[in-house]
C-alpha cells in the first residue's frame, strides 16, 4: 500500500454496502435470520471509514477541513430522498391507516427530519411501523455533524498520529465499557441498542481503520490480507451460526465491538488485495449495484415489507421487487439529480459521488 494511498472509487466498498443493506432487508423480511444488526454494524463502520478518509485528504491536500462544503454535501447527499420518502409516509399514514398512527407518523417524521429517532426509542416505549428504521440514520448523522470538527480539532493539536490513534482508540474501549456496564445494570436493550454513545464504538473503529490507510500505517503483505479477510469472515460467520459459546448478553456487550473490528479488518482487506476471492465476490456487478442503490433502498424497504404482508407465499418476491422498483426510482430521479446540482455549488474534486462514497448510514 502507498504512503501516502488516495481513496478513489472501490467497486469493493459498494459491494460491501450490498452486503449490509441485504442483511438489513433479510432481517426485517422475518425469515428467521436476524441479520439486522450485522448490516448496520458494517454500514456503522463503512461511514466512519469513508467520511475519515475524504476529511484526512481533504486535510491533506488544502491544510484544513472546509466544514461549510462539508455539510453542504451531506446535505445535498442525504435531505432530498429523505424528504421525499417521509412525505410519501406522511400521506400514506393519513390515506390508508387508522389516525393514531397517521398522528404518530407525523411525529416520528419530525423526529427523523431532525436526526433524533435514535434517542426517541431509547429513552421511550414507543414503536413506528414505518419509520422506525430511521434510528440508525440518526447515529450517523449526528456523527456527521460531529465528527468533522473534533477531527479538525486533533489535526490542528501538537498530538502526533500515534497518539491521535491511541486516543480514538481509547473511545472505543471506553465506548465498550460503558455500554457493558448498562447491560449488566438492566438497562433496556432499546437503551443499549440505539444510542448513539453506546453504538459510537463501530464508528471509531471505521475512523481508526481510515487513519491507519490513509497515513500509510499499514504494510500488508500477500499472506497477512488474506489473513484479515479470512478472520473477518470467520466472525461474521460465528455471528450467522449462533457459535458464540457465551452468554446472549456479551452479543451486546463486546459482541459488538468484535462485529465492527470484523468489519474493519473487511475493509482492510478490500483496501489491499488486489484481487482475490473475497476481492471477486466484492466486486460482484449484482451487490456493486445494490450498494449504489443502498441508501434508497434502505429508505424504502420497510414499506415495501409491510405492503407484502398481506401477499402469502408471495409476499418476499413482492417485497424485494417493489422495494428495488421504489429504491431505483429515488436513486434515478432524486439522488443523482441532487448529487449533480451539489457538485456544481462544491469542489468536484471533493465530489462524494465521483469518488464512490454515496453512504448510508448510513
Amino acid at each position: 500500500m502507498p504512503s501516502n494511498p488516495t481513496l478513489g472509487y472501490r467497486p469493493s466498498l459498494d459491494g460491501l454496502r450490498g452486503i449490509a443493506i441485504t442483511c438489513v432487508f433479510i432481517h426485517h423480511l422475518d425469515v428467521g435470520l436476524t441479520l439486522g444488526g450485522l448490516g448496520v454494524d458494517i454500514f456503522f463502520v463503512l461511514s466512519g471509514f469513508l467520511i475519515t478518509t475524504l476529511l484526512l485528504e481533504e486535510y491533506r491536500e488544502q491544510g484544513r477541513i472546509d466544514f461549510k462544503q462539508f455539510y453542504l454535501r451531506r446535505a445535498f447527499r442525504l435531505l432530498p430522498a429523505l424528504f421525499c420518502f417521509l412525505g410519501a409516509m406522511v400521506i400514506y399514514a393519513a390515506i390508508a391507516l387508522p389516525s393514531e398512527v397517521a398522528r404518530e407518523t407525523v411525529r416520528f417524521a419530525i423526529f427523523a427530519v431532525f436526526y433524533v429517532t435514535n434517542w426517541i426509542f431509547a429513552f421511550f416505549v414507543v414503536s413506528s411501523p414505518l419509520l422506525g428504521h430511521l434510528w440508525s440514520l440518526a447515529i450517523e448523522e449526528q456523527f456527521y455533524f460531529l465528527w468533522p470538527i473534533t477531527l479538525s480539532v486533533l489535526l490542528r493539536s501538537r498530538l502526533s498520529r500515534r497518539s491521535i490513534l491511541i486516543l480514538v482508540t481509547v473511545l472505543i474501549v471506553i465506548v465498550c465499557v460503558h455500554r457493558t456496564a448498562l447491560v449488566w445494570s438492566g438497562a433496556r436493550l432499546e437503551r443499549i441498542y440505539d444510542g448513539t454513545d453506546t453504538r459510537a464504538d463501530s464508528i471509531l473503529i471505521g475512523c481508526v481503520v481510515a487513519m491507519l490507510v490513509t497515513w500509510g500505517m499499514i504494510r500488508l503483505n500477500r499472506i497477512a490480507v488474506k489473513v484479515c479477510g479470512l478472520l473477518s469472515i470467520a466472525v461474521i460467520a460465528a455471528y450467522l451460526l449462533n457459535l458464540y459459546g457465551i452468554p446472549g448478553k456479551s452479543i451486546y456487550t463486546v459482541g459488538l465491538t468484535v462485529f465492527g473490528l470484523a468489519s474493519g479488518l473487511l475493509i482492510v482487506q478490500a483496501m489491499s488485495a488486489p484481487s482475490g476471492l473475497i476481492q471477486k465476490v466484492l466486486e460482484h456487478r449484482l451487490l456493486v449495484f445494490i450498494g449504489k442503490l443502498s441508501y434508497s433502498l434502505y429508505l424504502w424497504h420497510l414499506f415495501a415489507v409491510k405492503l407484502a404482508a398481506s401477499f402469502g407465499v408471495m409476499r418476499i418476491p413482492f417485497a424485494v421487487l417493489f422495494a428495488m422498483s421504489l429504491a431505483c426510482t429515488s436513486y434515478y430521479l432524486i439522488e443523482r439529480p441532487f448529487l449533480k446540482f451539489k457538485a456544481r455549488l462544491s469542489d468536484s474534486r471533493r465530489d462524494y459521488e465521483d469518488r464512490g462514497v454515496d453512504l448510508i448510514t448510513a
